[in-house]
């Protein structure tokens, strides 16, 4: 799923990775979305930091 949810979001903005914007996008339920955008954003951090 945290595959799935990376394809999905890959344009998207940090700001735009939200739990309610993964779950409308790969149709999952609350709990597994909120799961998932944990590790997107620390990701996503991780990147920036490193691009700086």
């Amino acid at each position: 799923m945290l595959a799935e949810a990376r394809k999905a979001t890959a344009d998207w903005t940090a700001a735009q990775i939200t739990a309610e914007g993964i779950r409308r996008e790969i149709h999952t339920s609350p709990a597994n979305a909120r799961m998932l955008r944990d590790p997107l954003l620390a990701e996503r951090a991780r990147t920036v930091g490193v691009a700086r």
